[in-house]
């Protein structure tokens, strides 16, 4: 018992400290570049977030066609990232009363910066739910955590205010979740995962499979299936499960990015024609990038 409680103490300082390892890679030398945005992509963000506003309603918020916190409706007609991550910084900057260009890369900077430092603690987590699995002990998932916490490519991407690093913080969270069996929270990463970048509907196969496998065929020490003698009932909650993931996700996106949608009726599922056409725009420019 004493030796159990040595290990679960150990473990915790330890992911502790290689939490505080990866933050601070993460934010050393943020000002890198001095304020002259050198990373185009996140100009180009920097640029659209300073030019947003806050709305004076909720209703206004929910309606692409007059919101202030809609790139559509602030001079930039092309723009085919999710609007979450620009939404968020720009409220942040509101709060801290940092509002000018300039300052947008500290907040968008932070924020990529605390998003990857979550992944470390979720790779950790899911190091041990995949232990659990099988039923066996060891320190592989502070090894996985402190590989992640130093790998030098997040570490980069979290200096930068762009979407990947909190696109990936979504996804890899989402995969926690699903291992769990969890529909309500695996929906709210896939709303805000979508809300954020419209590729990471490509994870969607993945994330449903692991949630029906997790649901299916719980770990040693879960729900076993004695408990579920009648396959069929197995498969109704299952399909429950993906309904509520669904309506979660959904719910999720509309209220992260109400933009993605043509209008503010949340019945209507059409997504924007505006970002459809950015989307055949940005197809044929890589399409001649490729030829050239």
């Amino acid at each position: 018992m004493k030796q159990k409680k040595y290990n679960r103490s150990y473990s915790v300082i330890a992911i502790v400290v290689i939490l505080l390892i990866g933050f601070s890679l993460r934010t050393f030398g943020l000002n890198w570049d001095q304020g002259f945005y050198l990373h185009p992509d996140e100009r180009f963000l920097a640029m659209v977030t300073a030019a947003l506003r806050l709305p004076i309603s909720l209703s206004t918020y929910f309606d692409p066609a007059v919101s202030p916190l809609n790139p559509y409706n602030n001079n930039f007609a092309f723009f085919v990232y999710g609007k979450f991550p620009i939404i968020l910084v720009r409220v942040l900057m509101e709060l801290f009363q940092l509002t000018s260009y300039f300052d947008v890369r500290f907040i968008g900077r932070m924020i990529s910066a605390l998003a990857d430092t979550s992944v470390i603690g979720a790779m950790y987590l899911i190091a041990k739910r995949l232990l659990k699995a099988q039923s066996l002990q060891s320190r592989f998932p502070l090894y996985a955590a402190l590989s992640y916490a130093v790998f030098v490519f997040p570490i980069q991407q979290a200096h930068f205010f762009t979407t990947d690093s909190i696109v990936n913080t979504f996804f890899v969270w989402a995969v926690y979740f699903a291992l769990l069996a969890n529909p309500l929270l695996t929906g709210i990463m896939i709303g805000l995962g979508i809300a954020s970048k419209i590729s990471f509907t490509y994870t969607l196969p993945l994330l449903v499979g692991l949630l029906v496998i997790s649901k299916l065929h719980p770990p040693a020490g879960g729900t076993n299936h004695k408990q579920f003698p009648n396959y069929k009932s197995q498969l109704a909650k299952t399909l429950f499960y993906l309904f509520l993931m669904t309506l979660v996700s959904y719910i999720t996106l509309r209220i992260a990015d109400p933009y993605l949608f043509q209008t503010n009726n949340w019945f209507d599922f059409h997504i924007s024609k505006q970002f459809l056409s950015n989307l055949d725009q940005l197809k044929a420019l890589a399409s001649l990038k490729t030829f050239y």
